[in-house]
This record gives C-alpha cells, structure tokens and sequence, in this order.
C-alpha cells in the first residue's frame, strides 16, 4: 500500500481506526469503513475527483491489479543482469569517479 498511500496519527470517527491518505484521489479514507472521510469538490473537472471510485476498497483494488507486476517488474529491475550493470554505472557516475 506503499505506493497508494499512507496512514495517519487521525482515527476514523466511525470505528476509531487509523485513517488512510489516498495519495491518488488526494482524500482521507477508512479502510475498515469502506467510507471516504473528504467530500468530491464541485468541479467536474478535478484530476483528483472526478475519477474517484464509490468506496476506498474498490480504488485499492484498482491499484493492485493495475501496478501488480509492472510495478514488481519496475522497482526490482536489477534481479536481471543488464540491470545490475546499468545500476552499477548509475551509481559510479553519481559518485563522479
């Protein structure tokens, strides 16, 4: 959930569990409610809002399926070995030797 978003020090009003930032939607959710705690603005517009899901578990969901192995694939590029090398030279030209 660490690319999705984060939980907070608030508690939900409801169930008095930790609240969970969606990065994505830029809103406050529970997790164990399956509520969203921030309202939709207005506009139809909003690169936030407008494609924001009924309920919090169902964006999760979206998330999951969409970053599943892309993502894996993304962060962990080195398990291979033209990775590693790229990484190898990645750190010795930031290093300036």
């Amino acid at each position: 959930m660490d690319s999705a978003g984060s939980f907070g020090a608030a508690v939900c009003p409801e169930c008095g569990g930790k609240i969970f930032y969606y990065y994505r939607f830029d809103a406050d959710c529970c997790l164990g409610c399956n509520i969203w705690l921030s309202d939709k603005c207005p506009d139809p517009n909003c690169a936030y809002c407008s494609r924001r899901p009924e309920n919090p578990l169902d964006a999760l969901f979206f998330e999951q399926s969409r970053y599943g192995g892309k993502m894996w694939r993304r962060e962990n590029y080195a398990h291979k070995e033209w990775g590693r090398e790229r990484k190898k030279r990645r750190r010795k030209s930031a290093s300036g030797r």
